[in-house]
């Protein structure tokens, strides 16, 4: 799960510095790196849905192979696993989201700036 934060948070970051450095370039190569930045904010929603699916597999594979519902430790194993899974197609969700918001947000506001110059 931290491995996730950490991997959104760069790719964040790195479409961040370029949204900033969108800023400075000409018009021409402005449009050709505008198009990268919101590639990169569609695909933080496909990683997150991505990671939302492998969360929910985690959670599912292996849930129900050995319950025995009349074994209290078993049934508290299967929860704890289902909710590691659970956890994981959650956060990377989230991380998926937020990232992209934050993204689409930087360039709108640096779009409709040059838009008005």
């Amino acid at each position: 799960m931290f491995l996730n934060f950490k991997k959104f948070k760069l790719y964040f970051i790195a479409t961040s510095v370029a949204t900033g450095f969108l800023s400075f370039k000409s018009d021409i190569e402005h449009k050709t790196l505008s198009n990268y930045i919101w590639f990169a904010s569609e695909t933080m929603v496909t990683l997150g849905l991505i990671g939302t699916v492998a969360g929910f597999l985690l959670m599912l594979s292996s849930a129900f192979d050995n319950l025995d519902v009349s074994n209290v430790e078993n049934v508290q194993k299967v929860i704890s696993n289902m909710a590691l899974g659970m956890s994981t197609a959650l956060c990377t969700t989230l991380s998926g989201l937020v990232g992209s918001v934050l993204t689409k947000i930087q360039m709108v506001i640096l779009e409709n700036n040059s838009n008005h110059e």
